[in-house]
């Protein structure tokens, strides 16, 4: 099971590391082809439309957590059987919605502004709902223990979706290069996927629209944690996402543009940042509570990462910006620090949040993530209107104190049985520490490398002195420990003394 968690892991990074390569590609290619009011209009349109897969995750996750915990064949074979049903009409659902929900936002002022024709907003819903029926099916191969091979998928798919997108612009197809892209993409993943689940499950149906006998009595079995997990996963993606379409509300396109821009950029380094802590739900959905060993290490080493990589980026996001987009897509300072703020605050909980997802903690992170949400919403909106980003990014890492701040890490405490004021003291030295030594490492190197892409180099070194001094401390206490009790020193014990 550990050799899979590193295969994982490992899988993981790449599909991050392809994800980072190509959101940035992406972005050139947004500076070289579009102007900022251009792309703002399409992206709430993908905003918009991104909110849609939370749907299909929040129930696949349930069974994919049943088919990770049961032992028992027969009651796999029948959750699979629910499956192939429960997915294609779920995906024949959210293929109308799309298509009809885009072609509503067609009809509004913003959309209007772009020029473009009805044709283009349906065209853009229809294949992003099949896209969703397709990566709802990719998701069950975690159920099937193959949780290696989503992150490999995901990997090839983003290159599928660059090399849409540069083959659209290329064509001179404008803004019609979005749905090009999505499509090259949606035909990769089905590709991919289908081959993948027939080895592993050859009597699997992608479509399958007859359902089985005891279909709702399985569906009655699911649903509160479903709907639980949906509602979770919803107010997930819209707490990183709905101040974007808040920007674009009040402020207008070209705000949205360039708020747009960070938060691609943030959204890459959470995915990044929260790799480990990602593969290792699966592991600990099948070793339930005994897993608590694999989570305070990792909620440790998470703290070292995060605190680094924002503490690296405080002083070198704006020059890294202007110069790869330019002056006019680069937010103001205090922008952008409260947007590092406020995702220091929510990458610090990612590793919590993804252990209570492997214990199937559905209910209770559904609670405070909706909590966070809704504060940030009410707040956002009248500070939008009248300090614009600021006042939008300020609502957000308010919001925080609702949720991700405090109150999920106390969950987390009580799961574990270790005091919650104790766990935040070591969660937040760690980031802290890491914060400051990565910062002070950018402070001296940035006079020598402010020019053109050499911020970059400061990023990269002072965040790998972040986390080195973090990997120091922890090798340190482990040796002292060993000291005492003899025997050698393993890369597991250095990362458990995190």
């Amino acid at each position: 099971m550990l050799s899979s968690f590193r295969l994982a892991v490992l899988l993981r990074i790449l599909s991050t590391a392809s994800s980072l390569i190509v959101g940035l590609a992406t972005l050139r290619l947004y500076a070289r082809h579009l102007s900022p009011s251009s792309y703002g209009v399409v992206l709430i349109a993908i905003q918009i439309l991104s909110y849609l897969p939370v749907i299909g995750i929040g129930f696949i996750t349930p069974v994919n957590q049943r088919l990770l915990s049961s032992s028992d064949i027969t009651e796999r074979e029948r959750l699979l059987t629910f499956a192939e049903g429960f997915n294609t009409w779920l995906g024949v659902l959210v293929a109308l919605i799309s298509t009809l929900g885009i072609g509503l936002y067609s009809l509004t002022g913003i959309a209007q502004q772009s020029g473009q024709t009805l044709a283009f907003f349906l065209s853009l819903g229809l294949i992003t709902g099949i896209g969703f029926f397709i990566s709802n099916q990719m998701m069950l191969l975690i159920g099937l223990k193959a949780q290696s091979l989503v992150f490999l998928i995901g990997s090839l798919q983003s290159w599928a979706t660059l090399a849409g997108l540069w083959a659209g612009f290329e064509l001179n197809l404008g803004l019609w290069a979005f749905p090009f892209s999505s499509a090259t993409s949606t035909a990769t993943m089905w590709l991919l996927t289908w081959v993948a689940i027939k080895r592993i499950q050859p009597a699997y149906r992608f479509v399958h629209f007859r359902t089985p006998t005891d279909f709702w009595q399985w569906f009655n079995r699911l649903k509160i944690d479903g709907l639980a997990c949906v509602r979770t996963q919803a107010a997930i993606t819209l707490l990183f996402t709905i101040d974007l379409v808040i920007v674009g509300t009040v402020c207008g396109a070209y705000e949205a543009a360039v708020y747009g821009v960070l938060s691609r950029l943030f959204a890459v380094l959470r995915s990044v940042l929260q790799s480990l802590s990602e593969a290792s739900w699966p592991i600990i959905a099948q070793r339930s509570q005994q897993e608590s060993n694999l989570g305070q290490p990792l909620l440790y080493l998470n703290a070292w990462m995060f605190g680094a990589a924002i503490g690296a980026l405080a002083l070198t996001l704006i020059p890294l910006t202007r110069w790869y987009m330019g002056r006019e897509w680069t937010a103001a300072p205090l922008v952008v620090w409260l947007m590092l703020a406020r995702n220091l605050v929510s990458g610090l909980w990612s590793a919590a949040g993804y252990y209570l997802l492997g214990v199937g903690r559905f209910t209770t992170l559904c609670r405070y993530v909706e909590r966070e949400l809704i504060a940030g919403t009410v707040l956002a909106i009248p500070l939008g209107h009248f300090f614009k980003l600021n006042g939008v990014a300020a609502a957000f890492l308010v919001s925080t104190g609702f949720g991700t701040l405090f109150p999920l890490f106390r969950i987390y405490a009580r799961q574990v049985n270790t005091s919650p004021m104790k766990l935040l003291v070591k969660v937040w030295s760690r980031a802290l520490a890491g914060v400051l030594v990565s910062l002070l490492i950018a402070f001296l190197l940035l006079p020598g490398f402010q020019q053109s892409w050499r911020p970059a180099v400061v990023v990269i070194v002072s965040a790998a002195g972040g986390l080195i001094s973090g990997l120091t401390w922890s090798f340190l206490r482990g040796l002292a420990r060993k000291s005492e009790t003899g025997g050698t020193l393993s890369l597991r014990q250095i990362i458990t003394q995190c």
